[in-house]
């Protein structure tokens, strides 16, 4: 593995990043950022083998990628990196994949014009000071959008609300059928989503 992720640094490379990203975001500009792990020993040692135990790896993880808003991903080899940072990349700017996928989520199919839209900067909170990552309204919408009782305009009327998305998804059915848009049968198809047991 890569010292840089075993050694104690990494946690303030990761709040680096992390400063960086909303120090760009602030200016009004897109930023992302991502780590890419790459396996050692030809390909036989990947992320897991990093710490002395699974679960120092998944808390290491969950700082980047939950707290820290960092996506972390795994490669096999050089060559298989430079293919995912390539990909990344014009996933990032196009915003769009190579060979487009329909879906009856309308929300996958957007252009990708349509996706920059909908990703313009917002507010930066500073999480250190607050200890809480607030999400905008577009957030809110956005979540809801990939639940399969929810449209667009569903989420757009939910998100209306001002309350975030876990308060959303812990509205009654009555809290519900009284946001103007929402139908009743509608309302019981998306408490149902909201309440269905894993």
């Amino acid at each position: 593995m890569p010292r840089y992720l075993v050694n104690a640094h990494s946690h303030d490379q990761s709040e680096r990043l992390f400063d960086a990203v909303q120090k760009l975001k602030a200016e009004g500009k897109r930023a992302r950022a991502i780590w890419i792990v790459e396996a050692q020993q030809d390909g036989k040692h990947f992320l897991d083998n990093a710490l002395p135990e699974i679960r120092n790896v998944s808390g290491l993880v969950n700082y980047f990628d939950l707290i820290n808003e960092q996506s972390v991903h795994q490669s096999y080899s050089i060559e298989h990196t430079v293919y995912l940072a390539a990909k990344y990349a014009q996933g990032f700017f196009e915003q769009s994949l190579y060979y487009a996928v329909e879906t009856s989520n309308p929300r996958v199919n957007r252009s990708g014009k349509e996706r920059l839209a909908d990703k313009t900067p917002d507010a930066v909170v500073d999480k250190r000071e607050s200890r809480v990552k607030l999400h905008t309204a577009r957030d809110v919408v956005n979540m809801l959008s990939y639940i399969p009782s929810i449209s667009t305009n569903v989420a757009k009327a939910l998100a209306s609300t001002g309350k975030s998305f876990t308060e959303v998804t812990q509205m009654s059915l009555e809290e519900l059928k009284l946001i103007k848009g929402i139908a009743d049968k509608s309302a019981e198809s998306i408490y149902q989503d909201f309440n269905a047991k894993l």
